[in-house]
């Protein structure tokens, strides 16, 4: 399937900013067109414009005769290779191809039988089970191109797809990429700012610059008959040279005379121009190799006003005056100043020999192909490098502080701790060594039992609502809007409070009679619930404070998983036909696993540690119903006395964190690998 696109009078604002004014351009069925230009001159953003990326502010774009600019991405049969590949990174090659078919419904067995054909074509079919992560550049690249080819668009648009290879893969690439539309007939867009890329690929170039189209033409055409001032010097390796020259007029044909005394007699007609300064244009390679008195081929181009944007008039023959005329030598080291030697304007120079038949005015494949050489350090040459090694105590006393406070304050406490806990000891004397006799008495405390159950129980109620809420919530207010940034400080704000400012305005919401619960269930003659005395929702009010005061943290750890998504993922996705049920269940909840994961342990760690909200809320009541394990051993160490008893709760709990932060770490550990 092939397409004819038509652009008529596209105009693309960002802000106050114009992007592109009033550009028209039509592209013929099974062509391949490469836009080129420098960064920022809108050429990403017309390629965008075609896929559906990007909007149009007025304008039209058709396919096929067919208006396109109001559809969504995925309806315009438009395929995409973009600039980082934009790969699902959860998603095995094969399923990264199927992707976009299973949203249209198509049967699994055609499915099948169009990725192992683009397979084929891309010689890749050992890859299809690879993730991306496995794969080199170069096979992220074609996996990009199979992805585009099982759709079988009307025509594919490839933005840079390039600049992310090295050198000698990107010169193969280019052979290949030449290949495959040889090989499927389909109208190809392709999107660079290198020239070489340019020379190689198109049939015909379209050259970009400032918001506007400056000429459009075939590939040899744009070289060696620039439109403009730009595109003489932008197309070219090495550039075009630009002299300012008085034109004489007093001959048939005029003569140009440089400032130096150089008189160059043209073929330009003496009444085609005024008399005056002129921009003449000159590629250096012509002078390396032109003899003295010999007629210079096509090697001229001249500028009537000196405009950049002036109309550059078809270059003519050429003779240099006899009477001043320069050695080649001279005259290479003088205008190709941007080139370095002659010798290397001539090996750098795209080839200038005239199109053979039925090649679209192209270079012939090999001189396209001709890549300079670099230069290779010598051998034997060693790189010097700087001694990493320094003294050891330097290194230590870096670290000394860190290992001091650590020692103190965690080291020595947890190994007293475990001391006590076989013994029998209270405030004023350590007592004997009893073995496990701690720990028997504890499983055989009705109120410690309860207090582990009590710790799940509050666990299990907080740890899941704070993972999907905050999900939630970050799913809602990832947007970049005033209003989404005073949400996400709302609901983060709480987090900055203390326990005890939380507990208190907590207990004057859920305070019986006058509360403020109790006020608004009044307003509707009903009673409210009794948050804080009745047994069976007491927990259920801490839980619901507790939730109140941490949800920040875990919205905005998944803000910042969200954001590291791509957005050119996201827009594979939109051109796959995925809608937003698609996206969030294939792509989003997929990229945030981990996330996910790590915000539920991090949840468990700090909610197995609950003890101010319920000592200052319900003082562990009633009937020791919401007395977590931290409570249990604040009241058996410090007002029972029994260090020994509360060290051995300490040291279980201290197991029970010591398990989740260990699962924790795996977590983190295996998101890093993936990375």
């Amino acid at each position: 399937m092939t397409a004819d696109i038509e652009i008529r009078n596209v105009n693309k604002h960002f802000g106050a900013m114009a992007v592109l004014e009033d550009l028209s351009l039509s592209i013929k069925a099974r062509e391949f067109i490469v836009f080129l230009g420098p960064s920022g001159c809108g050429k990403s953003t017309l390629l965008r414009m075609i896929a559906g990326l990007e909007t149009v502010d007025s304008g039209e774009i058709a396919i096929n005769n067919e208006r396109i600019d109001h559809l969504p991405p995925g309806k315009r049969g438009i395929a995409m290779v973009f600039q980082s590949y934009a790969l699902y990174p959860h998603m095995t090659v094969r399923d990264n191809m199927a992707f976009g078919l299973e949203n249209i419904g198509m049967s699994r067995e055609v499915i099948d039988a169009r990725i192992n054909e683009a397979a084929r074509i891309l010689e890749m079919p050992h890859l299809l089970e690879r993730k991306p992560s496995q794969l080199s550049g170069g096979q992220r690249q074609r996996v990009a191109i199979g992805r585009a080819i099982v759709k079988e668009p009307k025509a594919f648009l490839f933005d840079e797809p390039l600049s992310n290879l090295d050198a000698a893969l990107r010169t193969r690439t280019r052979l290949e990429l030449a290949q495959l539309h040889q090989r499927l007939q389909s109208t190809m867009i392709f999107v660079t700012h290198d020239q070489v890329e340019a020379m190689t690929l198109a049939d015909r170039i379209v050259v970009m610059n400032n918001r506007r189209i400056e000429q459009i033409g075939f590939p040899m055409e744009i070289y060696e008959r620039p439109a403009t001032k730009f595109v003489a010097g932008f197309v070219g390796a090495p550039a075009m040279n630009f002299v300012e020259a008085t034109l004489d007029r007093s001959a048939e044909n005029a003569a140009a005379r440089f400032a130096d005394g150089i008189s160059v007699q043209t073929e330009i007609v003496s009444n085609q121009l005024s008399d005056g300064k002129h921009t003449f244009g000159i590629r250096s390679k012509i002078f390396a190799s032109l003899p003295p008195d010999r007629a210079m081929p096509t090697a001229w181009s001249m500028c009537s006003s000196g405009s950049a944007n002036a109309r550059w008039s078809t270059p003519g023959w050429a003779m240099v005056s006899k009477s001043s005329a320069p050695t080649p030598a001279t005259a290479a080291s003088r205008l190709a100043t941007r080139s370095g030697s002659p010798s290397t304007a001539r090996n750098r120079i795209c080839s200038t020999k005239p199109a053979a038949p039925g090649t679209r005015g192209r270079p012939d494949m090999a001189d396209r192909l001709t890549m300079p050489q670099t230069a290779m350090p010598a051998a034997g040459v060693r790189t010097p490098s700087a001694d990493i090694y320094a003294p050891q105590w330097r290194n230590f006393m870096f670290v000394a502080p860190f290992l001091f406070f650590f020692t103190t304050l965690l080291v020595f406490p947890l190994l007293w701790g475990m001391w006590l806990s076989f013994h029998k000891a209270d405030t004023f004397s350590s007592g004997n060594f009893v073995g496990l006799g701690n720990y028997v008495r504890l499983f055989h405390d009705k109120v410690f039992l309860q207090s582990v159950w009590n710790t799940f129980y509050f666990v299990l109620l907080t740890v899941p609502t704070l993972a999907l809420l905050g999900l939630f919530l970050a799913l809602c207010l990832n947007r970049r809007t005033r209003t989404a940034a005073v949400l996400r400080t709302l609901f983060f704000s709480s987090s900055v409070l203390s326990v005890t400012i939380v507990t208190l305005i907590w207990r004057i919401v859920f305070i019986p009679n006058v509360g403020l619960l109790s006020t608004i269930y009044g307003w509707f003659g009903a009673t409210a619930p009794a948050f804080i005395s009745d047994p069976s929702l007491a927990m259920i009010g801490i839980a619901i404070a507790t939730i109140w005061w941490c949800i920040g943290l875990p919205m905005m750890l998944f803000l910042s998983a969200l954001q590291q998504i791509p957005q050119d993922i996201y827009e594979a996705a939109a051109l796959d036909n995925a809608n937003r049920w698609q996206t969030l269940r294939s792509i989003t909840l997929p990229s945030i696993k981990r996330t996910f994961i790590l915000v539920v342990i991090i949840q468990i760690v700090l909610q197995f540690q609950l003890f101010g909200q319920a000592w200052l809320m319900t003082r562990g009541g009633p009937n020791n119903l919401t007395k977590p394990i931290v409570l249990y051993i604040y009241d058996t160490a410090f007002r029972r006395w029994d260090l020994g008893l509360g060290a051995a709760a300490s040291e279980i709990l201290f197991i029970l964190i010591l398990i989740a932060a260990m699962a924790q770490y795996l977590v983190t550990r295996s998101r890093g690998d993936q990375t």
